[in-house]
């Protein structure tokens, strides 16, 4: 398979090299190389062309775009495809692909190439965040390193008052994993797709022709080699999901969005000024469904979403910090939650953890401000005693009573 570049593509590449033809012919190993560059081993029409780094006659690779029907080379697009002849197909190109330089073994670690490259937020985030020794060692990782304008766009996009706040942000960490993934992968090697991240949740990579993109930033320099991995520069902040994100990408947490919406708490539970984070003991539809047929009180989804003290109730399922299943060991007892008048209570027997004694079904369901644990039950806050005290009753009962009260005041109303 031959990329054959026209009489203007060749006159094009002797005024780039300063060279005529034939001072160009009189270099023939040079000559023969550049030619053998252009062709491929093998017969590839357009149709079965796919986007690939295939090894041409001179070794070197190519990198084959495939967009639709229409495909590129190095870049540059293929004006006519699919000349045919006895021993193979012709690609018309309008360019003299030039074999690429080997580039010089790198010589500085991540945290070194980006002080050196100008990356001066990135260097003092990763410092602040506890995370700079992680890239200064031998370990191989691809860093989206936002630049510095980006930082500072990121200031406003999450309510910081300046850069300095930004960097004091309990999400910090967080954020920036959400921008590594092990290991070395050549922009070449990022597909349409999504890669996992440091943080532990995915991301999207979109490609558009030799355009990448890392969850809407725009990888704008590619391929910035280290000693420990590479570094692609892009435009923007990436922010990896929120709480709210990860329960509504799962069907079985739909009711519980539409309760946190109606108690106004998807903010909450977003991006906020500090990155506070958070544990979510998040019921599934099918503990609402429980509690509902289990109560005299709620007769339906409506009757739930109407409860007076449905934000006291969600707020009783959240811990105000990230404590992932192998942490809960160390915080059982009473813990406190986002609702201050009462706290739940965690236990870690052999047989698993258990919050307000519900066993855990699903542990550590990762987002980028907190953590999720899925219960099979809602967990009802204990009702308050006549001496100021808690209960130890949980359950629908005392928001019944709440429920009922209300209606009894309405009425004499």
């Amino acid at each position: 398979t031959v990329f054959a570049p026209t009489n203007a593509a060749f006159t094009k590449y002797l005024g780039d090299v300063n060279k005529t033809f034939d001072e160009v012919k009189a270099d023939k190993d040079a000559l023969a190389a550049l030619l053998k560059y252009h062709v491929v081993p093998g017969k590839v029409m357009l149709s079965a062309a796919e986007t690939s780094t295939p090894a041409s006659v001179e070794g070197s690779k190519l990198n084959l775009e495939k967009t639709g029907d229409a495909l590129t080379v190095n870049g540059v697009a293929v004006a006519m495809a699919d000349l045919q002849s006895g021993n193979g197909v012709v690609h018309s190109i309008e360019t003299v692909l030039t074999i690429p330089v080997a580039a010089p073994a790198p010589t500085q670690n991540i945290v070194e190439l980006a002080t050196a490259t100008t990356l001066n937020h990135l260097v003092t985030a990763l410092e602040k965040a506890g995370l700079k020794a992680m890239f200064e060692g031998t370990d191989k990782y691809t860093v989206f390193a936002p630049t510095d304008a980006a930082f500072d766009a990121a200031v406003a996009a999450l309510g910081e008052d300046s850069l300095a706040t930004l960097l004091e942000r309990a999400d910090l960490a967080e954020i920036l994993e959400y921008h590594v993934v092990a290991g070395e992968t050549k922009a070449a090697a990022l597909a349409a797709g999504d890669v996992m991240s440091a943080q532990g949740t995915n991301i999207p990579v979109t490609v558009d022709g030799m355009k990448k993109m890392v969850d809407g930033a725009e990888v704008t320099t590619a391929d910035v080699m280290a000693t420990n991995g590479v570094v692609h520069v892009i435009n923007q902040v990436m922010l990896p999901p929120t709480l709210v994100d990860v329960l509504s990408a799962d069907a079985e947490f739909s009711t519980l969005v539409t309760a946190l919406t109606t108690a106004n708490l998807t903010a909450t539970f977003g991006y906020t000024k500090g990155g506070p984070m958070y544990t979510v003991f998040a019921p599934t539809n099918a503990a609402f469904t429980a509690l509902i047929e289990g109560s005299a009180d709620i007769a339906d989804a409506d009757a739930l979403l109407a409860l007076p003290n449905l934000a006291d109730i969600l707020k009783y399922h959240v811990v105000p910090s990230k404590v992932m299943s192998t942490g809960l060991a160390a915080v059982a007892g009473s813990v406190a939650t986002l609702l201050t008048t009462a706290n739940l209570t965690v236990a870690v027997p052999t047989t698993g953890a258990t919050v307000d004694g519900n066993a855990v079904a699903t542990a550590d369901m990762l987002a980028g401000n907190g953590v999720i644990h899925k219960m099979g039950a809602v967990l009802m806050p204990p009702a308050a005693d006549s001496t100021g005290g808690d209960t130890e009753t949980s359950g629908v009962t005392s928001y019944g009573v709440v429920v009922a009260l209300a209606a009894i005041v309405s009425r004499l109303l």
